[in-house]
């Protein structure tokens, strides 16, 4: 069994008193040299050691993890520990024993606050690997890393995107600890001494809801709110408290016209009963605590409502929490012109792809869970799988849950283009940043199929204005794609050029098997594959979601392509996205 953390981990075996596996931490906490000489060590019943743990581990029913400060016979001061269950070698239950707290003596305030500190303190790596947690944590997560924490609302990269520009990342989700999930708050910022690491708090906000009113309730002093009721109904914005049915508890004057409702009671009845049926089901679905839909809508999302008088209203919907005890939720309505559809019904395609992108959250979850367990059971983290046959199975269930879960977020990322939940964000970037990026990430591929991997991009390439994820997004894609249908000797180039018109060109050229075109078409189309001699694993999504891309940001991509002779991806990006005028590329370059 493996365990790579630096801090003393051992597992220990109730019955028999003694420690059954330890990690090199471990032993030299206990002045052992190795794990088999820690587990020939004696322990007494009465010992104060034994009974502490002991104690701990009654505790285990009620809050799935334990931490307690214990007498430890080699120390002199005592220890700070964390304890979880845990499954000796040979099937019997045992427990995880996690070493907290200073174990060299050092006298560090502040390291002794943030250990003793009651909100929950984290470090991680880039990757969200756990460095260090205090115990607060440790009670809430036992050691699980940060994309396990997380679940699907947020991912690592997300976060770490957000903390190496020196920026701080908070964000409201449901925590997923080992108690299950609890509505929180996290707080993540890099660390100044290791900037790759990131420091992250987590709250856990499910104890807080009746700490006192929330901003849709009515105060005691009616007075005070009386200028604040008075601007609501100024609003042209519908603005409404939902209850957890569905019910309308309060609502302005501007949400009553749009259900055409009694605006002077200010209520409504239940909102669901105004929502056309294809948006129903995503209310329906955040009302009920699904993570996915509550995302969704709080993005915002077209809907259009069936009023009190039996009229028509295109609007755009923005649906938050804001008592988690309650389950109350704000709703923001914004007017909006009807859709091109008949009756000015939400466009079905949109429709379709919101709860796409609804259920693909949903599958995250479970996902992650699946690929964390998956890992820990291939590393043995928690004694030795005796069948070596287990653990090539273990292997196998996290290398195919990884596949799946990159497919559901191509899934996801496609529905959220596909559903208008992902508008660009600008920004001025270096095409040749962007490209050596991208070719770096599909580097290691190319190098394992033998494949050549060149880029060119001339310096009279102007910078351009627009949205990194996508840009990078759409060149990953093809080039991904590109590596993928070339067969070993071949090469993959990428070239840019600027346009007659000021804009730029960015090609993707490869000497793979080509395709005809029918088989351009069904490349575009989502989850179609283009039969060939290369049986490479893939979501059949890439060349869907690059287009899908293009096309949110004003780009224009087609492919060039000619069986046995390869494939050329053109993606050009107009004039108006770029940041300084440019001659054109000279005459036959490519």
């Amino acid at each position: 069994m493996r365990d790579e953390s630096s801090r003393p981990v051992w597992l220990w075996d109730p019955a028999r008193l003694r420690i059954a596996w330890a990690n090199s931490a471990a032993c030299a906490l206990w002045q052992a040299a190795d794990s088999g000489a820690l587990s020939d060590r004696p322990f007494g019943a009465g010992d104060p050691f034994v009974q502490g743990l002991q104690h701990l581990a009654l505790r285990l029913g009620e809050e799935g993890a334990a931490a307690g400060t214990l007498p430890v016979p080699v120390r002199d001061a005592p220890l700070e520990l964390i304890v979880a269950p845990a499954v000796l070698s040979d099937g019997r239950p045992g427990l995880r024993c996690i070493a907290f707290g200073d174990l060299t003596h050092a006298s560090d305030p502040l390291a002794e606050a943030a250990r003793a500190a009651p909100l929950a303190l984290a470090v991680f790596d880039g990757e969200g690997s756990l460095i260090s947690e205090n115990a607060a944590a440790a009670r809430l997560f036992a050691g699980a890393p940060l994309a396990m924490r997380l679940g699907a609302e947020r991912s690592v990269a997300e976060i770490a995107q957000v903390t190496a520009r020196g920026q701080t990342a908070h964000h409201m989700l449901r925590l997923q600890t080992i108690a299950g999930p609890l509505p929180g708050r996290i707080t993540a910022f890099a660390s100044t001494v290791r900037p790759d690491h990131l420091i992250v708090t987590f709250e856990d906000l499910s104890a807080r809801g009746s700490a006192g009113p929330t901003r849709a309730e009515k105060p005691a002093d009616a007075g005070k709110t009386a200028p604040l009721l008075e601007l609501a109904d100024a609003l042209p914005a519908g603005l409404a408290v939902v209850g957890p049915t569905g019910r309308i508890l309060w609502c302005n004057r501007a949400a009553a016209q749009m259900l055409a409702a009694d605006g002077d009671e200010q209520t409504a009845g239940d909102l669901l009963k105004y929502v056309m049926p294809e948006g129903r089901g995503l209310i329906s679905d955040a009302l009920s605590g699904s993570g996915g839909a509550a995302r969704i809508l709080s993005e915002g999302t077209e809907l259009d409502l069936i009023g009190g008088d039996g009229g028509r209203r295109a609007i755009t919907l923005y649906f938050v929490p804001l008592s988690t005890a309650e389950r109350r939720h704000g709703a923001l309505m914004l007017p909006r012109e009807p859709g091109s559809s008949a009756h000015g019904a939400p466009r079905p395609s949109r429709i379709e792809a919101t709860h796409i992108a609804n259920v693909s959250h949903e599958l995250r979850t479970p996902l992650t869970a699946i690929i964390g367990f998956a890992e820990i059971m291939a590393e043995e983290r928690f004694g030795p799988l005796e069948n070596p046959r287990y653990r090539d199975y273990a292997q196998d269930i996290h290398r195919s849950g990884t596949f799946l879960l990159s497919l559901v977020n191509d899934l996801l990322d496609y529905a959220r283009v596909e559903a208008g939940h992902a508008p660009p964000e600008p920004e001025r970037l270096k095409v040749s940043a962007v490209v050596e990026a991208c070719a770096a990430l599909v580097q290691g591929t190319a190098e394992r199929f033998h494949i050549l991997l060149q880029r060119t991009v001339p310096e009279n390439i102007p910078d351009l204005f627009v949205d990194k994820r996508s840009l990078q997004q759409i060149l990953l894609n093809l080039l991904s794609n590109a590596v993928k249908f070339t067969e070993p000797g071949g090469h993959v180039l990428v070239t840019a050029r600027n346009q007659p018109d000021g804009g730029v060109e960015i090609r993707v050229r490869d000497t793979g098997i080509g395709m005809t075109a029918d088989e351009i078409r069904a490349a575009f189309e989502p989850f179609r594959r283009v039969a060939g001699r290369l049986k490479r694993e893939g979501s059949g999504l890439g060349l869907p979601l690059a287009r899908a891309l293009a096309n949110a940001n004003g780009f224009d991509l087609t492919l060039l392509s000619t069986p046995g002779s390869g494939t050329t991806a053109r993606l050009v990006i107009p004039a108006a996205n770029t940041l300084a005028p440019a001659a054109p590329s000279p005459a036959g370059s490519t």
